[in-house]
């Protein structure tokens, strides 16, 4: 019997470990997926003008890095926010000063021109970081990602 209680136990652990990796959104304490109310979704065409990797002091995610791109468009430069630097940094190494389309979405507190990537389409591929709940891709417990 007790190694049955052992196994539920564990079961149980890894499976609330895998929700508490979802975006959370700034100062949230609740993941933007988990929420009846989803931030509408806008698209932003561009040139990345940086790529910033390193603490983001507007996230409640467990990562210690994050990966940022600056994207210039029409005069202004918006600082969208991929994810963790361990899980996205290798998918845009080489987009800096190239043309991209970014669906991106926020919450309301995170400050003007700052948004949250839900996929991004580059050079003819797509790479879709959150899902149609804007549950992000290492949320998932295979950690899979999807270039289309």
């Amino acid at each position: 019997m007790f190694p049955r209680t052992k196994i539920w136990t564990i079961a149980l652990l890894v499976l609330t470990s895998m929700t508490s990796h979802a975006q959370k959104g700034a100062g949230e304490q609740q993941g933007v997926a988990s929420s009846d109310q989803f931030p509408e979704l806008i698209e932003i065409n561009g040139v990345v003008s940086a790529i910033r990797t390193g603490p983001c002091e507007f996230t409640n995610g467990k990562s210690n890095s994050g990966t940022h791109l600056m994207v210039s468009s029409k005069d202004v430069i918006y600082n969208v926010h991929l994810g963790p630097t361990s899980q996205v940094k290798n998918f845009v190494a080489e987009s800096e000063n190239r043309t991209i389309q970014i669906v991106v979405f926020r919450t309301n507190k995170l400050p003007a021109d700052h948004y949250i990537a839900q996929k991004i389409l580059f050079e003819g591929n797509e790479l879709v970081l959150r899902d149609g709940y804007l549950k992000p891709f290492w949320a998932d417990r295979n950690c899979r990602s999807v270039w289309k």
